[in-house]
């Protein structure tokens, strides 16, 4: 029917007629030129529909000089428009992209139609799309998609601005996204069949209702599976917070207590009580000699030897034993145990330990050569066996370990120095 009114207006449009004396000349009926260029805009665009782009474009050219020539204002940005969506299904991305975009240029002085608005921006984003500008083109066809439905405009072509946005995000593994793009196909799918009763033949099987309900109900069971892991991740990672903020603030309190301790221990070494030589009575005797059972002259003797042996730093010897000192101060180890408990109040074990640790504070405090030993090489100065067990009995004593107190003494006495060196230049 268009090419026979293509046909119509054309004969319409050109009259034969002869002038002069051999000269065969042509005129032109005006009053059917805008008939003739809109016939040639109809057909062409119909040829695009079936895709005889051939031919389309041939017409186009034609409609297009004739506009130029008669300087038509009304459908030559269409006719532009028309010719890139030809360039486009040839694969002339970038003259179609120039075609497209001079049209909406001249359209900008006019007003702009709502189908032509959304048909630029439709074509825009498929040749940006194919040029790899990929977040332009998607930009574009969202723009296409929430136009469409505010202004309840759709048209068949319009399917595969969905099909596009859906391929997109399930390359990007975007399944919110996919799902979205999804129900919005179904949606414009039921409006074209409602309203247009279109069938495409081209439709890609992936996109066909059926598949494209599986598609979403598969999408939706894996965004389940997603919040139903995204659940457990948050619980995970709430009791992780959880015992972390109870770690830190643990850890913030053990510090608090440690630093605590560190500054008594600086202020004043604690020694183990030692008992006072010459005195018959020992002030620090808590039991009569006879209530434990060991003889009042060996009690005082073994006290003797233990000051003795305090003052002489007998301690600091490695595999000292009860059996060995109770044989080196010429007594039994049931007499030697019993006086230790009883008068130093401790194990014999723990007294020796004490022993140990309070002189190596004192050592430490005092001696800056000291201080750069090594745990190990302190704790075999110390006559430990191992650097565990030096710790262990540091810490057991002290209520701190030997590295945080090597480290706030050294802390502490940088802070001395600065302050010091503060002093003496403000003077």
């Amino acid at each position: 029917i268009l090419k026979d009114l293509v046909s119509y207006y054309e004969n319409k449009y050109t009259q034969n007629a002869v002038a002069g004396y051999e000269s065969r000349l042509f005129t032109r009926n005006k009053s059917y030129e805008s008939g003739y260029i809109t016939s040639l805009y109809a057909y062409g665009i119909h040829l695009n529909d079936f895709g005889n782009y051939k031919e389309a474009e041939k017409i186009n050219k034609k409609a297009i000089l004739l506009s130029l020539k008669s300087k038509d204002s009304l459908l030559y940005d269409r006719l532009l428009f028309s010719s890139g969506i030809i360039q486009y299904h040839k694969k002339q991305y970038q003259s179609s992209l120039d075609s497209i975009l001079k049209s909406r240029k001249i359209n900008a002085t006019k007003r702009f139609g709502l189908g032509t608005a959304i048909a630029t921006d439709f074509y825009l984003g498929k040749i940006y799309l194919e040029q790899g500008k990929k977040e332009l083109a998607v930009k574009l066809l969202k723009k296409v998609d929430s136009v469409a439905f505010a202004k309840n405009y759709f048209f068949p072509g319009i399917r595969s601005n969905y099909e596009l946005l859906i391929q997109y995000y399930k390359e990007r593994k975007n399944t919110e996204q996919q799902l979205f793009y999804i129900n919005r196909l179904l949606a414009v799918d039921s409006i074209l069949d409602s309203d247009v009763k279109y069938l495409s033949k081209e439709i890609n099987e992936a996109y066909t209702a059926p598949n494209l309900v599986l598609e979403k109900e598969k999408l939706i069971e894996s965004l389940e599976n997603k919040n139903n892991t995204k659940q457990i991740w948050l619980a995970v990672l709430s009791v992780f917070s959880l015992l972390l903020i109870v770690f830190l603030v643990r850890n913030q309190k053990k510090q608090k207590t440690y630093k605590k301790r560190f500054l008594e221990l600086l202020k004043d070494t604690k020694q183990p009580e030692k008992t006072t030589k010459g005195n018959n009575n020992h002030s620090l005797i808590a039991k009569k000699p006879e209530d434990i059972g060991v003889p009042e002259s060996i009690v005082k003797d073994i006290l003797e030897n233990l000051e003795k042996f305090e003052q002489e730093k007998g301690f600091l010897e490695g595999d000292i034993s009860l059996a060995g000192l109770s044989k080196k101060f010429s007594t039994n180890s049931k007499y030697f145990s019993k006086v230790v408990n009883t008068y130093k109040n401790k194990s014999f074990t723990t007294y020796i330990n004490e022993l140990r640790i309070y002189h190596s504070i004192e050592e430490l405090k005092q001696n800056s050569k000291f201080r750069k030993y090594t745990i190990k090489a302190i704790a075999k100065e110390m006559g430990f066996n191992t650097t565990e067990a030096f710790s262990k009995s540091f810490y057991k004593t002290t209520g701190i370990y030997p590295s945080f107190f090597i480290k706030q003494f050294k802390k502490n006495s940088l802070k001395n120095i600065i302050d010091e060196n503060t002093k003496s230049i403000q003077k």
